[in-house]
């Protein structure tokens, strides 16, 4: 679920970086102009450069939170049936 939300959101994110990373003068007007520079310079390519490493550190993320949600959910129904037997 993680590495499918960084797959689909990753082309906003970039554009989102590069528009917060431009300086003086401006090189794209907004999020429109952006995109469409973007894929007429760089191609579909250029909207998912960089995600590799974005996946690489997503993955592991999300494995390592689901992981401790299993555990801490495990964790609070085994005291609630403790309680019970009380």
């Amino acid at each position: 679920a993680g590495a499918f939300s960084t797959v689909t959101t990753y082309p906003l994110d970039l554009l989102r970086t590069r528009l917060a990373a431009q300086g003086e003068p401006k090189v794209y007007k907004g999020l429109g102009d952006a995109m469409v520079s973007v894929y007429r310079a760089e191609g579909l390519k250029g909207m998912y450069r960089g995600l590799m490493p974005c996946l690489a550190q997503a993955i592991p993320q999300s494995s390592i939170q689901f992981a401790v949600f299993e555990a801490i959910q495990r964790r609070l129904k085994r005291g609630r049936e403790e309680g019970r037997e009380e």
